[in-house]
């Protein structure tokens, strides 16, 4: 019951610096349920423990501070970017197929927006994911170039950016797009 008092309370608080909005995106993109403010207490509680543990086999409360702070700290900070490294490269690895896929839906005589969607309906990984997630934020009036574009920067994926920019250059100009989406693959 104390969680649920202090917790948004420290979100709240953490929500008036500036680099809230990024670790909300960090703690997204490596698939964390966490809010900043309970990965902060989760982390602090960790590097305690680390120092603990150190205090206790070293016998040197200093020492066990100076590492085990690190250790503690360090260490969290390396799992979180860890996790965000494989969603970003297995992202990378499906995106090839997953426009392969919308590419030969296109062929079949479905739309972009029916082939995204049913791609990303089917598919189970990150790319699907993210796509469904963009169709989504499309769906609540985001233009889908925009919605796409952001799910590029989430990922960090300059292939899907280039993907983007093709299809809205294809949009103004006309041309096939599921050629476009073939060499994009490629």
């Amino acid at each position: 019951a104390g969680q649920q008092s202090y917790v948004p309370s420290l979100d709240r608080m953490l929500a008036r610096r500036k680099g809230y909005p990024a670790a909300e995106a960090k703690l997204d993109n490596a698939e964390l349920q966490f809010t900043p403010g309970n990965w902060l207490i989760i982390r602090l509680a960790i590097t305690v423990v680390v120092v603990l543990l150190f205090a206790i086999l070293m016998g040197n409360l200093l020492f066990a501070m100076i590492v085990g702070g690190l250790i503690g700290w360090v260490g969290t900070s390396w799992y979180i970017g860890s996790r965000e490294t494989k969603r970003r490269k297995a992202f990378e690895t499906e995106l090839p197929d997953f426009l392969l896929l919308i590419a030969s839906s296109l062929r079949s005589g479905l739309s972009f927006s029916q082939a995204l969607e049913s791609t990303a309906a089917e598919g189970q990984g990150q790319v699907s994911r993210q796509m469904r997630r963009a169709l989504s934020e499309h769906q609540m009036g985001m233009p889908i170039e925009e919605a796409l574009m952001r799910a590029a920067n989430r990922m960090e994926s300059d292939d899907l950016r280039w993907t983007v920019t093709a299809l809205k250059i294809q949009r103004e100009v006309g041309g096939n797009l599921s050629n476009i989406l073939e060499t994009a693959a490629n």
